[in-house]
């Protein structure tokens, strides 16, 4: 009796796994990777019944527009945009201030740690156009973005 038991229990647990298996999946079930997205108020849904039902319990309002976009469009966007945010974070270090001396535009005395000559404004810190990486005088390439200097 338990041998039966255990068989039969076994069998519906070969079915429960199998079933779907045999099956197979229905391609509909899936979700589309090269589909549309629907776009309102920067919330992305991935099908327009998600937004009819945010709409129908008062998670969105149906004055804004609703955007279409081919979801490749939006990644392509999102990736622009953190590019973007990236190079606006990007800070070159400070300059190191010069030693005391006199400006190379004007000749002016300036102290140690001026960065700006007080008579013509002029940098005292030589540093790369491109990226702001300081360079010595004798430098013909930044060393940082191989500007020429």
């Amino acid at each position: 009796m338990t041998a039966v038991l255990v068989a039969l229990m076994a069998l519906g647990l070969a079915a429960a796994v199998g079933y779907p298996l045999w099956k197979g999946v229905r391609e509909d079930a899936l979700p589309s990777l090269s589909g549309g997205l629907v776009v309102q108020d920067g919330v992305a849904y991935s099908d327009p019944d998600e937004l009819a039902l945010d709409r129908a319990l008062g998670r969105v309002g149906g004055e804004s527009p609703v955007v279409t976009a081919a979801r490749v469009d939006l990644e392509a966007e999102l990736e622009r945009q953190v590019a973007a945010l990236r190079q606006q974070r990007r800070i070159a270090p400070p300059a190191a201030a010069p030693a005391a001396g006199d400006c190379p535009q004007c000749g002016q005395a300036y102290d140690a740690g001026d960065r700006f000559c007080v008579r013509c404004g002029a940098s005292l810190v030589q540093a790369c156009p491109n990226c702001g990486h300081p360079y010595d005088a004798d430098d013909l390439f930044c060393s940082r973005c191989g500007q020429t200097l």
